[in-house]
């Protein structure tokens, strides 16, 4: 029985990339479909793995914590051991024929229709008629997560459907276990979702649909980034423009505005009839930037921002929950002083002394009413509102703190249009011509080398943090300063 199920469920070959959907694929071809264009057609050469440390502790984490979520809920589990291919499969298929009560890892096929993926566990049901008896297995997902994403649904109901190819008989519920608790998918929801989403993959695939990219830095998933990066830029695609959603580059692309020349070309009388207002004075203000390669005033009264005696750009570094040694908390706070000319820093030795940073740094700024302390986005100042909720003896020194902060994106963003497709301080500050100083470390990275430093790895550690955390506190500095003595074009 298991060679005849092996031989309909394989088609007699090998699972194929170039021809078989993987669900794996889902949720790449749901958020960067040009990823998936990419893995088809994109040159080989220019694929760049962006594989860190950090990503591959969180792997790690993510399947030792399930394979104890799983065996703490359901008992008698018999894992598939094999990793992958044709012995993976004979392993799932043998299970099932045994009727274990449940499989976890299971690898399933259904290459006659192209379709194949592995799952978190199968559970054995005792009603139903499966080609393998008086029952049938139903799917469980594991999801570290506390909502039910439109992927993971999709992702269930694409393996349940594989399932039910090779059972002969459909499940028509699979249960999904989360951080929150369990949901249901319902088969029968997803089922057109689901077959208009393959219907998109085999167009991507025997390239008859060439999506856009998404927005950089981030235009694909790796590898495919930076390479999708370069494509957008170099085509002036409409994505390089901010805040910009994809129905609106359509009624753009709709009315013959290509790229960000045709948007510059138009001006904002035409760009209004193709898509009205707010957008189109944003759209044309954007492309100018980009034609003349410098900021484009929006609004004066929002630049400069205001200045103090003391002017610091201060950055925080934080750990998540995925080092079993610490709890999650703030274990850095750098400062470039502007008038010092000088970086500043205030160190944990971990999550037990966070409370001591931050009083120390209270005490550095001093009179926040002589200070300005700028910062990046709304994270530290957010912070900065949890540490006062967290120390209460630090409520008054954090509130003097809070009085002194500004927003520099905000003020930037509310000034200017600049010729970048986003408003993070890692696509700012390069168009302004600074770079951080290490190119293999960002902050998850950051991380991991703080982690180390605590469990004894040396000074060699620390200072790739500290490093990092200088170079993005300085940034911001350079940022202001160079925006500051810009002539701006005025719209």
């Amino acid at each position: 029985m298991i060679d005849e199920l092996f031989t309909r469920c394989s088609a007699q070959r090998q699972p194929d990339g170039a021809q078989d959907f993987n669900a794996s694929r889902i949720y790449s071809l749901l958020t960067s479909p040009f990823t998936v264009w990419c893995d088809y057609h994109a040159p080989r050469e220019q694929a760049r793995s962006e594989n860190n440390r950090y990503e591959q502790m969180r792997r790690q984490h993510d399947t030792k914590s399930r394979d104890e979520w799983i065996t703490s809920v359901f008992s008698e589990i018999s894992p598939v051991r094999e990793s992958h291919g044709a012995d993976a499969f004979r392993a799932t298929l043998a299970a099932m024929r045994e009727g274990v009560k449940a499989i976890s890892r299971p690898c399933l096929w259904n290459l006659p229709k192209g379709m194949l993926g592995r799952a978190g566990l199968l559970i054995r049901v005792n009603e139903g008629q499966s080609v393998f008896g008086s029952y049938h297995y139903q799917l469980v997902f594991f999801k570290q997560a506390l909502d039910l994403k439109e992927h993971y649904a999709l992702q269930a109901a694409f393996i349940n459907d594989i399932l039910t190819g090779v059972q002969g008989y459909e499940s028509p519920v699979i249960r999904v276990y989360l951080k929150s608790g369990e949901r249901t998918v319902i088969q029968e929801h997803w089922k057109e979702k689901l077959e208009n989403l393959l219907i998109k993959w085999r167009d991507i695939r025997d390239n008859k649909l060439q999506p856009e990219t998404c927005r950089p830095p981030n235009a694909a998933l790796p590898p495919w980034r930076q390479y999708a990066n370069k494509i957008a830029a170099d085509r002036k695609d409409l994505v390089m423009i901010p805040g910009l959603g994809w129905d609106i580059r359509a009624k753009l692309r709709a009315a013959g505005v290509l790229n960000l020349d045709d948007a510059a070309n138009a001006g904002v009388e035409k760009l209004r009839e193709a898509v009205g207002d707010p957008f189109a004075a944003d759209i044309y203000g954007s492309a100018l930037a980009y034609k003349h390669n410098k900021p484009v005033l929006r609004d004066k009264t929002h630049f400069p921002p205001r200045r103090a005696s003391r002017n610091l750009y201060f950055d925080f570094e934080t750990s998540d929950s995925l080092s079993s040694n610490q709890k999650p908390h703030t274990y850095l706070i750098g400062v470039w002083d502007k008038e010092a000319a000088k970086y500043f820093y205030f160190l944990t030795k971990g999550a037990e002394d966070e409370e001591r940073v931050f009083r120390e740094f209270i005490a550095w700024v001093g009179d926040p009413s002589k200070a300005v302390l700028y910062h990046w986005t709304e994270y530290e100042a957010n912070q900065l509102r949890d540490i006062a909720a967290k120390y209460p003896a630090l409520k008054d020194g954090i509130a003097g703190l809070l009085s002194a902060c500004v927003d520099l994106k905000e003020s930037v963003r509310k000034a200017f249009y600049i010729p970048c497709p986003g408003f993070s301080l890692k696509t700012v500050a390069p168009v302004y011509g600074f770079n951080w100083r290490q190119k293999d470390v960002g902050a998850m990275d950051a991380m991991v080398y703080y982690w180390d430093w605590l469990a004894g790895a040396g000074d060699e550690a620390l200072q790739k943090v500290l490093l990092y955390n200088e170079d993005d506190c300085y940034s911001m500095l350079h940022v202001d300063m160079e925006l500051e003595k810009t002539d701006p074009v005025k719209l």
